[in-house]
């Protein structure tokens, strides 16, 4: 499953308000560490980080794909590899058990469900 990229509704929000508070032409003092250059800081460094966390969240699904294509590969060739063991020493043979198969032998026969003959029967309408 992709993860999809992250949005920040906060993000948006605080650049909206940024851009707004900007516009105002006497910003007085809002006391303490409240500036418009200190929001300003803060809105950058949170970019910054959600651009790293969508980076990552990119670089991990790249790497869950080139897992996945490994996995598939692998059980491909072990499928490979026990088709060429029971070639080369037979099915039935405990060198193919050795290797994981499950002897012809041992294979239980499959059961077919008996087709049952519906009858039907008309009755007085």
């Amino acid at each position: 499953m992709t993860r999809q990229r992250t949005r920040s509704a906060t993000l948006e929000s605080a650049e909206t308000r940024a851009a707004a508070i900007g516009s105002i032409e006497d910003v007085r003092p809002l006391g303490g560490d409240l500036s418009v250059a200190s929001y300003g800081v803060a809105i950058i460094s949170t970019r910054q980080k959600l651009a790293r966390y969508n980076g990552l969240l990119s670089e991990a699904e790249v790497a869950r794909r080139e897992f996945n294509t490994a996995e598939r590969q692998l059980a491909d060739l072990a499928d490979r590899m026990l088709a060429a063991v029971g070639a080369a020493y037979g099915r039935n043979s405990i060198e193919y058990a050795k290797a994981g198969g499950t002897l012809k032998s041992e294979r239980r026969p499959g059961s077919r469900r008996k087709e049952q003959a519906v009858i039907t029967t008309a009755g007085p309408n």
